[in-house]
């Protein structure tokens, strides 16, 4: 069975108790799902903003609520903009997960146990910190792990430092939760940067004119990956009303999502 339009929901943004469209200033995802029709996002234009010039900012989450299907490729496209009045643009921020695995020790063999998510595995230590960091680049992509890279960063012993470099997707953390080796050993692992826009949390801006930061806007439509079951998606829609703008009755938008219902190779 594969994913159909009905699995694609989208929702408020502004906390999960907000119910008030034009208070979707990102932030967590509301429990309220955006409806269509005239005003279900933003408010209308004032005269005075028509006349000065306006540009308002507002986000809204869209979700896969498949239990067990796949968006493969999905994209998000603005549809049915006039060519006058209000000019609309979407925006994600889109950068990779970036984690730091840091493990002090003087041990030349035994193993470790690594949890990331659901997945667990054993991994054979190497005291070679760049043979290490490929090993356990391929360990993850054993696990079905897409788009890892991990590299050492190691400077001088015994602090073993490796960067795991992950998709465009807030992930788990990669930790190591049992070590077996023959010295002793210390092991963290800290987030360097959130993984987006997969799963990620909007910025919150304080009113809708506040521009959210690390944004890359598109006209047409944007490119945002794989959408797993229960993914989401932060998404801003960017409204400019330009100078001396004339009213426009019924002015609006439509934003749709298109992909594939089987990996694209």
């Amino acid at each position: 069975m594969s994913i159909n339009a009905n699995d694609i929901l989208f929702y408020l943004s502004g906390g999960a108790a907000n119910t008030n469209p034009t208070k979707s200033f990102g932030g967590e995802q509301s429990n309220t799902q955006l409806l269509s029709g005239l005003n279900a996002l933003f408010p209308n234009v004032s005269q005075r903003q028509a006349e000065s010039g306006h540009v308002d900012y507002l986000c809204i989450y869209a979700v896969n609520n498949s239990k067990k299907d796949t968006l493969y490729s999905a994209k998000f496209s603005l549809t049915k903009e006039t060519q006058s009045g209000c000019q609309c643009a979407l925006g994600i921020v889109k950068q990779p997960e970036v984690q730091q695995l840091v493990i002090t020790t003087t041990a030349t063999k035994g193993t470790f146990h690594v949890r990331f998510g659901k997945i667990r595995f054993q991994c054979e230590w190497e005291p070679n910190a760049d043979l290490m960091a490929q090993r356990l680049q391929t360990a993850l992509e054993k696990e079905g792990v897409p788009d890892v890279t991990v590299q050492s960063l190691t400077k001088k012993l015994p602090n073993y430092i490796f960067q795991i470099t992950l998709g465009n997707r807030a992930e788990p953390l990669v930790e190591i939760f049992k070590i077996d080796l023959n010295q002793s050993q210390v092991a963290a692992t800290k987030r360097i940067t959130t993984g987006a826009p997969i799963n990620s949390i909007a910025y919150q801006i304080s009113s809708s004119i506040e521009e959210p930061p690390l944004i890359t806007w598109r006209d047409g439509s944007l490119e945002v990956g794989d959408m797993l079951p229960g993914d989401t998606v932060p998404v801003w829609i960017r409204r400019t009303t330009e100078n001396n703008t004339a009213a426009l009755q019924n002015d609006g938008i439509a934003i749709t999502i298109t992909g594939q219902p089987n990996p694209v190779s």
